[in-house]
Order: C-alpha cells, then structure tokens, then sequence
C-alpha cells in the first residue's frame, strides 16, 4: 500500500479522543488494527474514511470525499481552546471556570460570548464527571 503525501495534524476532541485534521476537515477514530487505524468523518452525517499507519506518521488512503464544507478556522480555534479548558478544569479543581477561560481566550481573537458559554458549559460538565469519578475511587 503506497502512502499518501498530506498533511496530517493530531487534535484532542471534545470527549478527550485523539482526532486527526486533514486537508481542513477533522476525523476520529474508527476502529483500529495491529498495522493500521481506520478514521471517520467526526461530521455524522458524512461517510468520509481515511487510514494512517498505527504511529498516525503516514496516510496509507487517500481520504473519500466528504458531502459538507470544510471545517473554518474558528471552530478548530473554539476545539483547541475548550480542549485546553477543559484539561486546566481537571488539572485546578479550584479554579473558577470565568478565569480559566479568560487566561486560554486571550490569544484568539474571535470567541464570541455565546463560545464561552458553550466553553463554560463543558468546563461544568468535565468537573462534574470528574467529580464523579473521584468520589467512587474514594
């Protein structure tokens, strides 16, 4: 199987999985073998799938084609900074949820107010299953 040359870039998705970003649209995983990992489309409704080698180095199929647009440049700003908030929410306990994401916000410039809502919402519910967790291993 001969590899393909693009440019594959590794994200944290909302539930904490790693995803890939290729060619401007994001996938997650699908099902994986002891020489490959098959990814899909994280869009529902599209049937996109693409494979890399199991070290996620190389492409070894060149992506189907998608049914909707590409993904824009603030919904992967919006990922990557409600993935780092949620990671400080576990990381500070204690931490306001207001000031974790005004400290992670500053260096975008178009989170909107009702994106930090969504952000503030997540931070809620990753404490709350956090807690969770915490309270039976105790």
């Amino acid at each position: 199987m001969a590899s393909v040359d693009l440019e594959l870039t590794t994200f944290v998705t909302r539930k904490g999985a790693t995803g890939i970003l290729l060619q401007g649209f994001k996938f997650r995983k699908d099902h994986q073998t002891s020489v490959s990992i098959n990814w899909r489309c994280c869009n529902p409704k599209c049937k996109a799938r693409c494979k890399t080698d199991i070290e996620m180095k190389q492409i070894t199929s060149q992506p189907s084609e998608h049914n909707h647009p590409k993904c824009d440049s603030q919904e992967l700003d919006l990922n990557d900074v409600r993935s780092a908030c949620k990671r400080k929410a576990v990381d500070q306990p204690t931490a306001r949820a207001s000031k974790i994401i005004c400290t992670e916000t500053k260096r975008f410039q178009n989170i909107t107010i009702k994106d930090m809502h969504s952000i503030a919402n997540s931070i809620y519910r990753e404490s709350q299953v956090n807690a969770k967790v915490t309270k039976r291993e105790g």
